[in-house]
């Protein structure tokens, strides 16, 4: 709603390509208007950009070094603990998605240096769509999922858990298969869904950060 972004009467306006290129003139119109390219890739990139734009390069610094040195010794945690576990990220939606090593996050396993299944690997796409037939590509050590709010999602997902497909997982019969909140993995997008992800990851694996 253009009228309603002009009445707040901003300094600066913080979009992205993907999501409003086409009344890029209108935006700027209102206010100067910085886009970033993607919404949710590169996210870091997006928190510099933001930085940049209100001023605050370094504490968009500050806080991204904040959270990667965090990453780097909870994923060294998480590996004297597990050993070199496998994790698994799925999303039910329009579909069943294994989330890949470039997606929001799968930067944080990345930056954690904690291994992904073999589906989960490619570096040319953010996701990849399968099947229930194709359920064994969701496997891992760990399977971490979450579910987009939407009752038809939530009733699908209830005949795949009843169904024999999910029982051959191999984290299923571990009883390693972690529900996370959708929001902050799947749409978090900036440092404080990071954490939240980091915060999933030491509950995940009962690690006392820091000991």
């Amino acid at each position: 709603n253009l009228e309603a972004i002009a009445l707040l009467d901003p300094d600066l306006i913080l979009t992205s390509a993907v999501r409003h290129e086409s009344i890029a003139p209108e935006l700027s119109a209102i206010a100067t208007t910085v886009m970033s390219e993607s919404a949710g890739g590169g996210w870091k990139d997006i928190v510099r950009l933001t930085g940049e734009a209100s001023g605050r390069d370094a504490a968009a610094a500050a806080a991204l070094s904040s959270y990667e040195a965090r990453a780097a010794e909870l994923g060294d945690e998480i590996r004297q603990l597990a050993g070199d576990p496998t994790i698994s990220i799925v999303r039910f939606v329009d579909g069943i998605r294994l989330y890949q090593p470039i997606s929001f996050s799968g930067t944080e396993l990345e930056d954690a240096g904690l291994s992904r299944p073999e589906s989960q690997q490619r570096t040319d796409d953010f996701i990849t769509i399968i099947s229930p037939e194709e359920l064994d590509q969701a496997d891992g050590d760990v399977l971490i999922y979450t579910v987009f709010a939407n009752d038809a999602v939530a009733d699908g997902l209830a005949d795949l858990q009843a169904s024999p497909l999910w029982d051959t997982l191999g984290a299923v019969q571990r009883d390693d298969v972690h529900l996370v909140l959708d929001d902050a993995w799947m749409s978090g997008g900036g440092v404080f869904g990071a954490e939240v992800i980091l915060d999933d990851l030491a509950r995940i694996f009962d690690v006392t950060e820091g000991s």
